[in-house]
């Protein structure tokens, strides 16, 4: 991994697919704004836009469907000094369960690497949580249509399983009335027949 990146596994335990990320800054070896030198030579160095590669591995299957984003200098920017300052606040355990959605994470900067696993049950201020939902934002803002999750918590149902038909985890491709949770139509006809 280049000197300025972050590596991202998140894998739903039930759900249909496991989503790998690989976010890193472009060109290599740029100093990102809040590391920037006063003078002008380091505007030919200056980062651009951060390439962000997914991977969705379908657990059932096991096909892997790919895709591949580039993040503005901005957006890139304010999620590693976000993720870089929770991780350095954080005073947690790693924490992984048998149940729920698991995020393992790695963040390298400068040569160094923070590694960190969780569930995304946690809490609220628990980095790898927060990261994950950071990424599901960016990959429903960025990414192409159906390929992202349409949940939070990054779950696709398995193929054949139809509960609760109004609310299908699914991804994220656009609606009737547009994207959302669930099926708006489907919820309309049921709560207001006819």
């Amino acid at each position: 991994m280049d000197p300025d990146g972050v590596r991202v596994l998140i894998a739903p335990t039930f759900g249909r697919y496991a989503f790998y990320l690989s976010l890193l800054r472009l060109p290599t070896g740029c100093p990102p704004r809040d590391r920037r030198p006063d003078d002008s030579s380091a505007d030919s160095r200056a980062c651009g836009p951060s390439r962000v590669d997914v991977r969705r591995i379908d657990q059932f299957d096991k096909s892997v469907a790919t895709s591949r984003l580039f993040l503005p200098p901005e957006e890139s920017d304010t999620l590693f000094a976000t993720l870089d300052t929770r991780l350095t606040r954080w005073r947690g355990s790693n924490l992984g369960g048998t149940d729920g959605t698991g995020i393992a994470l790695e963040r390298v900067r400068d040569g160094r690497v923070t590694s960190m696993s969780s569930n995304i049950s946690a809490g609220a201020d628990n980095p790898a949580v927060m990261l994950s939902g950071d990424l599901h934002r960016i990959l429903l803002a960025y990414g192409p249509d159906g390929f992202p999750p349409r949940s939070w918590d990054w779950n696709v149902r398995q193929p054949g399983d139809e509960r609760d038909p109004c609310n299908e985890p699914a991804l994220a491709t656009p609606l009737e009335r547009g994207f959302g949770l669930g099926d708006s139509d489907c919820d309309a006809a049921k709560r207001w027949p006819g």
